[in-house]
Order: C-alpha cells, then sequence, then structure tokens
C-alpha cells in the first residue's frame, strides 16, 4: 500500500499547524501549505523532528493571489502523481476592507475562492487517487452568513463580520455541490467547525473586549480544534461519507442558511468566472 500524501493550507500556525502533525504522526506525508518561506521550513522541520516522520515538506502560496494558487498546484503536480487528503484550512479575518492582487476583498479572496481554486486543480489527482478526501474548514458563523450576489466584494458598505460569515457560508456551499459533483468517484467532501479556538485568527475575530474574555472561558487549544479535521481527513468512520457539516467529530443537520441547492449552484457558477476555470471548463 502506498503511503498517503496529504495537503493542508494554513498550515504554518494553529489548526492547521496541528492537523499536520496529526496526519504526520499517522505516517501520512504531509504538504505543509504557508505563505512565508522561512515560517513555513521552519514549521516543517519542527513535524518532522517532534513526530519522527521525515516525510513533511513545506511549499508556499499567499491565497491573496490566484497565481500563487494555481503555481502551488502545479508545483504539487510536479513533485507528486497522488494526493490522497486536501484540507482546506487557511483563513483570516480583517477588520477593514482589504483587497487582493486579484481585486477581490481580501477574506473573500483567501477563505473561500483561493481553496475553491485549489480544489478544482487538484481534483484530477485526488480522483486517480480514490478513495480520497477532501475536508473544508469553515465555521459554525456560517450560519450568521449570506451570499450577497450583489455585492459580494463589499465595495458598497463593509462589515467585518458579515464579510467573514459570507466566507464560512460560501465554503458550506462549495462543500454540499462539490459533494453533489464527485458522487461515485470515491472522493468525498465534508466540512466543519474546529470549534472556538486559541488562535490569531480568533484574536483578530473578537476584536471586542467582550467578546476576547469570553473566548478565554470558551475556546479550546489549536491541538483540541484540529481533532474534526484529523478526524475527516482519517478516520474509517468517515470513509464513505460525504456532503456533510461536522461539529466535534459529528454530524450535524445543515442550517437552513446552507439548505438552498439554487443558491449552491450559483455561487459555484460565480466562482467558476471568478477563478477564470469556466474557461478551462469550455476548452
Amino acid at each position: 500500500m502506498q503511503q498517503q500524501i496529504a495537503m493542508v493550507t494554513g498550515a504554518t500556525a494553529g489548526i492547521g499547524k496541528e492537523t499536520a502533525r496529526g496526519l504526520a504522526q499517522q505516517g501520512m506525508t504531509v504538504i505543509v501549505v504557508g505563505r512565508n518561506a522561512e515560517k513555513t521550513a521552519r514549521v516543517a522541520a519542527e513535524i518532522r523532528a517532534t513526530t519522527g516522520n521525515p516525510n513533511v515538506e513545506p511549499m508556499l502560496a499567499d491565497f491573496a493571489s490566484l497565481a500563487q494558487v494555481r503555481a502551488l498546484a502545479d508545483a504539487f503536480k510536479a513533485r507528486y502523481d497522488r494526493l490522497d487528503v486536501l484540507v482546506n484550512n487557511a483563513g483570516i479575518v480583517t477588520q477593514t476592507r482589504q483587497v487582493s492582487v486579484d481585486g477581490y476583498e481580501l477574506m473573500f479572496a483567501v477563505n473561500y475562492l483561493a481553496p475553491f481554486l485549489l480544489t478544482n486543480l487538484l481534483l484530477d489527482v485526488l480522483k486517480a487517487s480514490a478513495p480520497a478526501r477532501i475536508v473544508n474548514v469553515s465555521s459554525f458563523g456560517y450560519k450568521k452568513g449570506a451570499i450577497n450576489f450583489d455585492d459580494l466584494q463589499w465595495e458598497r458598505t463593509f462589515e467585518h463580520r458579515q464579510a467573514y460569515y459570507q466566507t464560512r457560508l460560501g465554503m458550506v456551499l462549495f462543500t454540499l455541490a462539490l459533494a453533489r459533483r464527485l458522487d461515485g468517484t470515491g472522493v468525498t467532501a465534508n466540512v466543519l467547525h474546529p470549534g472556538i479556538v486559541k488562535t490569531a485568527l480568533s484574536h483578530d475575530y473578537m476584536a471586542n473586549p467582550v467578546f476576547r474574555f469570553f473566548e478565554q472561558l470558551i475556546a479550546v487549544s489549536p491541538a483540541q480544534g484540529a481533532q474534526t479535521s484529523i478526524f475527516l481527513a482519517s478516520s474509517s468512520a468517515v470513509a464513505n461519507v460525504s456532503g456533510q457539516y461536522f461539529e466535534k467529530q459529528r454530524a450535524e443537520p445543515l442550517h437552513e442558511a446552507a439548505q438552498d441547492q439554487a443558491q449552491q449552484e450559483r455561487l459555484w457558477d460565480v466562482s467558476m468566472i471568478l477563478t477564470d476555470l469556466h474557461e478551462m471548463a469550455g476548452a
């Protein structure tokens, strides 16, 4: 049996780092994706040292650039011919409206559009490696989200929590639409809420001192927050489960915000255009 290969994005800190460590402990070859070369190499070396697994490799991409996402997919395929697990973990929170190099609102670009693109670019190698798994990290904040198709980039008004919730809902809608497309391929796609975790991202989100006080009371460690990602990436219990939303390693009913299949498909179609994947599909 070939050694499994996993890619974890946003893997230089927090949940992503602990997810990468957990998969490395299981003996997988793990691709640690980060945007800073020195930090990513350091984290990969640390995981190799703490797990005794020599097969932990750093790869680079800044998810604020779709060109770098494409370069990551190309670099991976040039080195590997299989991918068993893709964990889309990278995420940010901004308090003010910022714009990616491609002109998209930054949270929308990093939290949603980049993983949409990366996943689609890696689908061929995932299918060739089946059974394979796609694990998308979202948040229970998706339940408060709405997809504002008239102003996806928040150019008219910007409210950072609603902009963040939109990206988290986007990941849930994307997962459901993806799972339908993957039915029968041997590739599963699931989405999860990791819990309220003590990370830099949660610190940015919890800007209000009151929120930060409650965060200290209920937040879990990054290692605890990574458990559902690791579970979905590796447990035999979910080997054939797809198109589900998980919290605390359990499938949970979808909130009504995510149940509209027409909205799932509309967002998919818009995302194909924003990432230029529609041109590839039509070629």
